[in-house]
């Protein structure tokens, strides 16, 4: 028996180390691979015959076999070198798309180490966020602003998910500003911006950044209205405005969805920084005041939120817990995701509120 183990235990140890010599051996052939075709650069270099189309084609080749292997990061340097090969054969285009490849590839060795709990010193993150910037940089200089704005999306979805929320909502206004072409494409972009800015506390930026969805309804629904208007500084109820001139639909519910949104980060601001927003100032006197026999402005809303609004304002003014944990209940089939989630940071904020007033 214990010859067996030992024979069982001489195999075990022969068949790891064979699996491991394999793998190694692999490498070591995809890097001699590699180190062939840089000598042939060097060697064309020197003879002043460089094809640069052949070049690019023994890199891709090499690349998918780094791929195949899972090695991704050598994988992405691959596609690197095929992205200067294209950016010396004067294409923009392709030379993006392998750059945008690459950032790619920087971007699964980076969730690997993630999800394997590997030390990571975020490179591989760094070099794909610099490989997407390149990428956008060329199609915005060849007129692609929809490419452009999309790897934006896709770069800001990426740092999110790796837990880097705020780093990715420059690349989510950067998409915004070239969605120019679709109204809709900006609201969405936007309100993706705001959830992270809520998730991060900044309320204050949250609503600049209503406001700026509700300077795109205005823009595309009101003649008058100029691409550079402010809605933000005005004094009027810019919410029932918008209401009456944008076509009913989408347009409208983004409309009632930014007053829902706005009168709930007005409730968590500090005096101090509410008066920095007049058109919320008269928003928020708006639902205090407001008696169940006027309805002329709830047509947007709808009869049930508008109660259910001035309601939570109310208690929240009046300082009472009770009815803003019932109240919080009734909204929740009539509010958004991010809306709950405001709502329970009222209830938050009012608990620390009486409990320090304690």
């Amino acid at each position: 028996k214990k010859a067996s183990r030992n024979t069982h235990s001489s195999t075990h140890s022969s068949t790891h180390s064979y699996a491991q010599h394999n793998t190694m051996s692999k490498v070591v052939d995809y890097m001699g691979t590699f180190r062939t075709i840089a000598a042939k650069v060097h060697r064309r270099f020197q003879l002043r015959k460089v094809s640069q189309a052949t070049l690019s084609t023994e890199y891709k080749q090499l690349a998918a076999c780094f791929e195949q292997e899972g090695i991704n990061q050598h994988a992405a340097l691959c596609l690197l070198a095929v992205a200067r090969c294209e950016n010396a054969l004067k294409n923009p285009s392709n030379e993006a798309e392998m750059l945008t490849k690459a950032g790619m590839y920087f971007l699964k060795a980076e969730t690997q180490k993630q999800l394997h709990l590997q030390d990571s010193y975020e490179d591989d993150l760094i070099d794909a966020v610099q490989c997407y910037e390149l990428a956008t940089n060329l199609y915005i200089e060849i007129g692609r602003l929809a490419y452009a704005a999309s790897l934006f999306l896709e770069l800001a979805n990426a740092l999110s998910m790796l837990g880097h929320e705020e780093d990715g909502l420059p690349y989510l206004f950067k998409a915004a500003e070239l969605q120019t072409q679709s109204p809709l494409a900006v609201i969405h972009t936007l309100e993706m911006a705001c959830d992270i800015q809520v998730q991060l506390r900044r309320y204050t930026d949250a609503i600049t950044t209503q406001f700026r969805i509700l300077d795109v309804v205005l823009v595309m629904s009101d003649p008058d209205v100029t691409e550079d208007a402010r809605s933000m500084q005005a004094t009027n109820d810019v919410w029932q405005h918008a209401a009456s001139v944008c076509p009913h639909g989408v347009y409208m519910d983004t409309v009632a969805n930014v007053e829902v949104t706005c009168i709930l980060l007005y409730l968590l601001l500090s005096t101090t920084k509410r008066e920095s927003f007049p058109a919320l100032k008269a928003l928020y006197t708006r639902f205090l005041t407001w008696s169940h026999t006027n309805t002329g402005f709830i047509a947007h809303l709808g009869r049930s939120r508008s109660f259910l609004l001035q309601a939570i304002v109310t208690a929240y003014d009046d300082n009472d817990m009770a009815t803003l944990r019932e109240l919080q209940g009734d909204l929740w089939e009539v509010t958004t995701a991010p809306q709950r989630d405001l709502i329970q940071q009222l209830v938050q904020s009012l608990h620390s509120v009486i409990s320090g007033g304690d």
